[in-house]
C-alpha cells in the first residue's frame, strides 16, 4: 500500500477501534480474518536509527518478522501465518503504521483481504483527515476575519480621531486663504496646507490599501471629462513642481473621447500618484503627461495613459518590487525622499480593480516612464452628459439661496468653521449639538436641509435620522451626513437610515457648494424645500 501522510492530532487506535465492527462487515468474515476489539489490529513499529537510512519502498520489502519476532505479542507467535501491510508512515518520528493479519489457515486470500481491509482503514483515516483539515480551515477563516474585523474597527477609530482634529486645521486654512495675507503668510499658509494634505493623503492610502487588502474597495461611476479631469490633477501638482522649477507637460491625442463613464476619482488618485512620484524623484528636467485613446468597441475605448520623468530612474533589479507594499526602490531612497512606499502598491491594485494594469519602463540616471492602461465606456449622447449630476440629484448651476439650515455637530471648533463657511457661501444657520437638540429643533422651525455629524452624544446622527425619517416621512428635510466616519460600511449606513448624501471630514467649502447647490431626489422625484 502507498506511503501517506496524516495527521498527528488523529488518534489511529481510537478511530480504528470505533469502526472495526463497520470494516469486518465490508471485509466479510468468511475469509477468516481473526480481529477483535480487545486486541490491537494495528501495531506501531519504531525504527532503529540505521534503519532511518532505509527508503519507504526498500524498507516495506523487509521480512517483518525480523522486526517484531522479539515483541511480546501474541501476533509473532510461530503457529500463526502473518501478513502485513504499511498503511502510512510518519517521518518525522520514523514510525512505521502496520496493520497485521493471522490466520490459522491458511489462504491464497489471505493477503488480498489483508489490503481490502487496510484500504478501508486508509480510506477511514483520509476522510478523518480531511474532516480535520476542514475544521483547521474553518477555524483559519475565523480567525482571518475577526483579525480583519478588529483591523477595521481600528482604522476606523484612527480615521475618526485624526479627521477630526484635520478638519479644524483645512477648514481654518480654507477660510484664511480669502483674508488680506501679506506674502510671508501666504507662504505659511501654503505650508500647512500642503503638509495637512499630505498628512491625509498618508491616511486615505492607509485607508485604501485596508480596503484593497480585504476586498471591500468600492467603485463608483459617473459621467466626466477626461481632458478636464487632467488638467484638475495637474493644476494639484504644479505646486511641488514649481518648488522644484519643474515644467509639466501634458498631450492628448486626436482621439480622445470628451466625455467618459467611470471612476474618476480613483483614476486621478492613481495619476496624482505617479504624478507626485515623478516629481519627487526628478530634480531637474521635466514631467509630461501623455493621453492616448484606442477604440475597442461602440462605446468602449482603452485609455493610456504615460507618465514620463527626467528624474533618477530605477534598476532593473529594483523594479521588481516597485509595486510591493511599504518598498522603495532601496533603503537611501526612503531616508532620502520619505513617503509610506504605498503610493505605488495601491495605483497597481487600484488599477487592477478599474480592469487595467501599470508597468514601468526605466533606467538609472535616464529617467522612468509609467504607462497606466485601463478600459472606459463613452457617452453616446453627449447633450445629456453634460448634465452634471450627483450621487442623488442634479447640481444646478447656482446655489440655491432658499435653503434653512441646520447644522448638528458637537464639537466647537468644527461648529465655528461650518458656520463661517456657510456664511461665505451666503447663509446663516441653527446649530445643535447633538441628535436630540436637532429633533427639539424640527419641533419649533421647519428646515430644507440638515447637515449631520455622526458621532455625537445623547444621541448619534444615525439614530436622530432614523427618527426623523420616522417622523416627517417624505416630507422630512435633506440629510446630509458630515462625518468623519469615511469607510464604505459608514455610507451604506447613511444611506440605510435615509439620509441623502455624504460629505467626508476634513470639511471643503467646495463639498458645502455642491450639496447646496443639488437638487436632491428621492424615489426618482424632486425634493421639495
Amino acid at each position: 500500500m502507498a506511503e501517506d501522510s496524516i495527521n498527528p492530532s488523529i488518534d489511529v487506535s481510537k478511530i480504528i477501534s470505533q469502526s472495526v465492527d463497520k470494516l469486518m462487515w465490508i471485509i466479510n468474515f468468511d475469509l477468516c480474518i481473526i480481529l477483535e476489539k480487545s486486541k490491537k489490529c494495528h501495531l506501531e513499529l519504531v525504527l532503529n536509527n540505521e534503519d532511518t537510512n532505509h527508503d519507504f519502498e526498500s524498507l516495506n520489502q523487509l521480512p517483518i518478522l525480523d522486526y517484531i519476532k522479539n515483541m511480546p505479542i501474541s501476533l509473532s507467535e510461530n503457529n500463526y501465518h502473518l501478513f502485513y501491510s504499511v498503511l502510512y508512515k510518519d517521518s518525522k518520528s520514523s514510525k512505521l503504521i502496520l496493520f497485521l493479519q493471522r490466520s490459522e489457515r491458511f489462504s491464497s486470500q489471505s493477503s488480498i483481504v489483508l489490503e481490502l481491509f487496510c484500504a478501508s482503514v486508509k480510506k477511514l483515516l483520509e476522510t478523518k483527515n480531511n474532516e480535520f483539515k476542514n475544521r483547521q480551515l474553518h477555524n483559519e477563516k475565523e480567525i482571518l476575519e475577526e483579525s480583519n474585523k478588529l483591523k477595521s474597527m481600528f482604522l476606523a477609530t484612527i480615521s475618526h480621531e485624526i479627521r477630526t482634529p484635520m478638519n479644524g486645521i483645512l477648514g481654518v486654512v480654507q477660510l484664511l486663504k480669502d483674508t488680506q495675507l501679506n506674502n510671508q503668510q501666504s507662504e505659511m499658509l501654503g505650508t500647512v496646507t500642503n503638509c495637512s494634505d499630505e498628512l491625509l493623503r498618508i491616511l486615505n492610502d492607509i485607508l485604501d490599501y485596508s480596503n484593497l487588502e480585504t476586498g471591500n474597495l468600492e467603485l463608483d461611476e459617473v459621467d466626466f471629462n477626461l481632458i478636464q479631469s487632467l488638467e484638475e490633477v495637474v493644476k494639484l501638482s504644479s505646486a511641488a513642481a514649481d518648488l522644484k522649477r519643474l515644467r509639466i507637460t501634458t498631450f492628448f491625442d486626436g482621439d480622445t473621447p470628451i466625455i467618459l463613464s467611470g471612476d474618476i476619482a480613483r483614476i486621478k488618485q492613481i495619476i496624482i500618484n505617479l504624478l507626485n512620484n515623478a516629481i519627487k524623484f526628478t530634480e531637474v528636467g521635466e514631467v509630461n503627461i501623455a493621453v492616448k485613446c484606442e477604440k475597442k468597441g461602440l462605446s468602449l475605448y482603452q485609455v493610456n495613459i504615460i507618465v514620463k520623468d527626467t528624474g533618477i530612474g530605477i534598476s532593473r533589479l529594483d523594479q521588481k518590487n516597485l509595486f510591493q507594499p511599504f518598498t522603495q526602490a532601496n533603503n537611501s531612497m526612503s531616508r532620502r525622499f520619505g513617503g509610506t512606499g504605498l503610493g505605488l502598491a495601491i495605483s497597481a491594485n487600484l488599477a487592477k480593480a478599474l480592469g487595467g494594469n501599470i508597468r514601468v519602463e526605466s533606467e538609472e540616471k535616464k529617467g522612468t516612464v509609467f504607462h497606466l492602461s485601463f478600459p472606459l465606456k463613452t457617452i453616446q449622447n453627449i447633450q445629456e452628459a453634460y448634465v452634471k449630476k450627483s450621487a442623488k440629484g442634479e447640481l444646478s448651476d447656482a446655489i440655491n439661496l432658499n435653503h434653512k439650515i441646520l447644522v448638528v455637530e458637537d464639537i466647537r471648533i468644527n461648529q465655528t468653521i461650518i458656520k463661517m463657511m456657510l456664511s461665505k457661501l451666503g447663509f446663516e444657520c441653527k446649530v445643535a449639538a447633538n441628535g436630540l437638540e436637532a429633533l427639539e429643533a424640527l419641533n419649533s422651525d421647519k428646515y430644507s436641509i440638515i447637515f449631520m455629524d455622526l458621532q455625537m452624544p445623547e444621541m448619534d446622527g444615525l439614530t436622530a435620522a432614523k427618527e426623523i425619517v420616522k417622523r416627517y416621512g417624505q416630507k422630512r428635510p435633506i440629510i446630509v451626513a458630515m462625518t468623519a466616519n469615511v469607510l464604505k460600511k459608514d455610507r451604506e449606513d447613511c444611506a440605510a437610515v435615509g439620509m441623502d448624501d455624504f460629505i467626508p471630514k476634513p470639511l471643503l467649502i467646495t463639498e458645502l457648494e455642491r450639496a447646496l447647490s443639488t437638487r436632491y431626489q428621492r424615489n426618482g422625484e424632486l425634493v421639495n424645500i
